[in-house]
């Protein structure tokens, strides 16, 4: 099992990450507020204020709702795309802002379609241009880190630094089956079509008919429409930041193994072991490699190198045949969720039973299982 130095080594590296990782996750989750916002801000400006006591009648609605809105506000939607940094997505932005339906006084719902659109481009490339040089930084965090671990405990170890190429090998990996960027952009993609079929769901006859002020007469307010129509933005939202953040962490896992393992080639390292986190967040399949040992010509993502699933916490400690290891200990989660030094031979199955048995004073544990 993992020793005591590696344990506390793998801990200190992931609270580093996490507190990296906390930032940029911020800093996207700001970005999807600000675009939720300005999302709201347009609706209010493409529906307006109605103060009609009486609503409108379901027709009436309908056909305020396909009524042209100013050129101005394409205009200020055109300004906006001007200044996206991405040439293909500006580009396909500016085709559609362009097209003759868009080109003349088009509809308050299509006005919100093609704001929504610019929005959630906005935002992923805000994202894009927050994760791109985080990913970086923990590609050369987790090279150093790692190198500075191995020579704390075996002397004559150097290494050169992970290269450019290598930077951009680990960044331009499609490692999931798909490269990040194309995670984000249909992220983007997903999104604006449930927000589309919302709007189109919400602009229906029957729909409208739902959004009666009193039940009578069949007669609609506008503000409640406007309510519900944001009420839906805003939860797409919250799911479209979990996403993010889920791309964010679990990005960062892999580049900072990437780099490790850069580290540990230099550093001659054949084997490696794997060392899951003791705790009850702790996946099945981590669990299970907890404690293993593999060779590291064999290491492969998601089998046997972290990241082994989303979210995860995993990471790896070199097997340095000099150490001394029937003294050390690991860290893992004791009662009441306590952190505590374990033996090292105590694997994942072992601390499970060791938990269900209430976490009796680990000595005395070990000595009964052992007589």
């Amino acid at each position: 099992m993992a020793t005591k130095y590696w344990e506390h080594r793998a801990e200190l590296r992931q609270l580093a990450y996490d507190r990296s990782n906390n930032k940029v996750v911020s800093d996207v989750f700001a970005v999807f507020d600000r675009t939720i916002s300005q999302l709201n801000e347009d609706i209010d400006s493409i529906i307006g204020t109605y103060t009609r006591k009486t609503g409108l009648t379901v027709a009436e609605a309908k056909n305020f709702l396909n009524q042209g809105v100013p050129l101005k506000m394409m205009d200020e939607l055109r300004s906006r795309v001007a200044v996206i940094a991405d040439p293909k997505e500006r580009k396909k932005l500016q085709v559609l802002l362009s097209t003759d339906a868009y080109r003349a006084r088009i509809s308050r719902l299509d006005a919100i379609r093609a704001s929504t659109r610019v929005g959630l481009t906005e935002a992923a490339e805000a994202e894009l241009g927050a994760l791109e040089p985080h990913l970086k930084a923990m590609i050369d965090s987790g090279y150093s880190r790692t190198l500075y671990d191995i020579q704390k405990v075996s002397y004559g170890f150097s290494g050169a630094g992970v290269s450019r190429k290598a930077i951009d090998t680990i960044l331009k990996s499609k490692w999931s089956g798909e490269h990040y960027s194309s995670r984000i952009w249909g992220n983007r993609d997903a999104m604006v079509n449930i927000l589309n079929r919302a709007l189109m769901e919400q602009s229906t006859i029957g729909k409208l008919s739902d959004l009666t002020m009193k039940d009578v007469r069949g007669m609609v307010n506008l503000d409640t429409w406007k309510g519900a129509l944001k009420s839906k933005f805003k939860t797409e939202a919250q799911y479209r930041k979990y996403a993010a953040n889920r791309l964010i962490r679990t990005e960062s896992a892999y580049v900072s193994g990437q780099a490790t393992a850069i580290a540990y080639d230099e550093c001659n390292i054949d084997r490696y072991e794997y060392i899951s986190v003791l705790d009850s967040r702790t996946s099945e399949k981590c669990s299970g490699l907890d404690g293993r040992v593999f060779n590291t010509a064999d290491k492969e993502v998601g089998v046997n190198w972290p990241p082994a699933h989303c979210f995860c916490r995993s990471s790896t400690a070199p097997v340095l045949d000099t150490q001394n290891r029937k003294t050390m200990q690991r860290r893992g989660e004791g009662k009441d969720g306590a952190s505590v030094f374990l033996p090292r031979e105590m694997s994942y199955p072992m601390w499970q039973r060791w938990q269900n048995d209430g976490c009796p004073e680990i000595s005395k544990w070990m000595n009964k299982r052992i007589e």
